[in-house]
């Protein structure tokens, strides 16, 4: 399963300490962690993310909040999640519709239909998130 390893309670002994007396100091890693970048718009940034292929999920800038990046291209899907629950549902639920996510150029997010478009901001907005970055 894609998702496996996605173990909470698993960090650093030091890091649950701190989390626990000052919740607000230190925010939990996400486990296991890669580097992927994502599109802010301006530039590409390498960001820590767990992969749940395709997508790689990542905290968002208030760094309570997590995100959805498409891998490949670092198109942001969706952000505001909060909890990582709700992200990998929103994956499982992505993965099942009839388009594929096996491309590396953002303009094919510009040819799927409106349909597949709106179901996709549906699940978002089903999964608590809100939507990501535009296609340029």
């Amino acid at each position: 399963m894609p998702t496996a390893g996605l173990e909470r309670g698993t960090e650093h002994p030091q890091r649950a300490r701190a989390t626990e007396s000052s919740p607000n100091s230190i925010t939990p890693p996400l486990k296991p962690v890669t580097a992927i970048y994502i599109d802010t718009g301006l530039v590409y940034r390498l960001v820590e993310a767990v992969v749940s292929t395709p997508f790689g999920i990542h905290r968002g800038a208030d760094g309570q909040s997590y995100c959805l990046s498409h891998i490949a291209t670092g198109y942001r899907i969706g952000s505001g999640f909060a909890s990582l629950d709700q992200v990998l549902a929103l994956c499982e639920d992505l993965r099942r519709m009839k388009i594929t996510w096996d491309f590396t150029d953002k303009a094919v997010i510009a040819g799927w239909s409106y349909y597949a478009r709106n179901k996709i901001l549906s699940l978002i907005t089903k999964h608590g998130g809100t939507t990501g970055s535009t296609t340029r």
